[in-house]
């Protein structure tokens, strides 16, 4: 499976099939991308939309739609005609209560309920890979350590391994990490990293190897000064010898009035890629600049 996908590799791959269902059984990886990133009615524009009668939709085929979806918002890009007959029924509540929720209303991530939801999981890195919005408050809450700390040690909580990720136009990101998984993932969902997977196919390459602080810091220099050597851009901001930096959190009071500054999409891609993520990941583009 693909981990990676470039847009342009989302239309090419799109472009084999004649129908959305074809995609999703042969491709579900670019699929989900492709939805994930809000262009998925883009690329299959060449595929016929079939209309279904709404009589069609019936309560039982309703729920066996929605239960092909972890996200309401997913079921509503994909299966549309389902989505809209749930709300016309009034089932849409009912047939999602499986669904997962990535985002809650401010205040909802009490501290006990982060402990509550912190419990469910063994390690961080599933704690990320099934709830990173929690994950991310509790972050954020400097409650992090506490949540977790009934879960699995990985190494003695500070050393760190070095890793890089590497991009074919000769981009890299260097860090440090406790926990391959959990720092790949938020690498997925935010920063640098996800804003160049966006055009091009990254590798991660893990070293495998434990380091001490010190230790840690003086192999991420070396890799840094490696990099420059051969005329790579880092995409790494911080200085290196950082073990770990906090997330910003983006509300969505913040994304409205840090946007007001904007005139277009392009303009914030340009001069605040941060909230150029926040405004993707929250799939509100077409709401504050509607001709997008």
């Amino acid at each position: 499976m693909k981990n990676h996908w470039t847009n342009e590799q989302l239309f090419n791959e799109a472009k084999k099939y004649k129908r959305r269902v074809d995609l999703r059984t042969a491709n579900k990886s670019a699929h989900d991308t492709a939805i994930r990133r809000g262009i998925f009615e883009e690329v299959c524009s060449h595929m016929p939309k079939r209309k279904t009668p709404y009589a069609y939709w019936t309560v039982e085929k309703i729920t066996a739609k929605a239960l092909e979806y972890n996200q309401k918002s997913r079921f509503k890009e994909a299966s549309n005609a389902a989505y809209r007959a749930a709300i016309k029924k009034g089932i849409l509540e009912e047939v999602c209560s499986h669904m997962i929720s990535p985002m809650k209303k401010h205040g909802y991530w009490t501290v006990q309920k982060l402990k509550e939801e912190a419990l469910k999981y063994e390690t961080r890195s599933e704690f990320v890979e099934k709830n990173w919005a929690a994950y991310v408050v509790a972050q954020r809450k400097s409650l992090l350590e506490e949540a977790c700390h009934h879960m699995k040690a990985i190494g003695n909580g500070k050393d760190r391994y070095t890793y890089v990720f590497e991009f074919p136009n000769k981009r890299v990101y260097i860090g440090l990490t406790e926990d391959y998984n959990a720092r790949f993932l938020s690498h997925m969902l935010y920063g640098p990293v996800s804003r160049e997977l966006e055009f091009h196919s990254g590798t991660m390459i893990m070293f495998n190897i434990l380091y001490s602080e010190e230790d840690a810091r003086k192999e991420e220099e070396l890799l840094r000064l490696k990099y420059l050597k051969k005329n790579w851009t880092l995409l790494s901001k911080n200085k290196t010898g950082g073990l770990g930096g906090k997330i910003r959190i983006w509300t969505r009071d913040k994304i409205l009035k840090d946007s007001s500054r904007f005139k277009n999409m392009g303009d914030v891609r340009k001069y605040n890629p941060k909230l150029y993520d926040a405004i993707h990941r929250n799939k509100m583009a077409k709401e504050i600049f509607p001709e997008v």
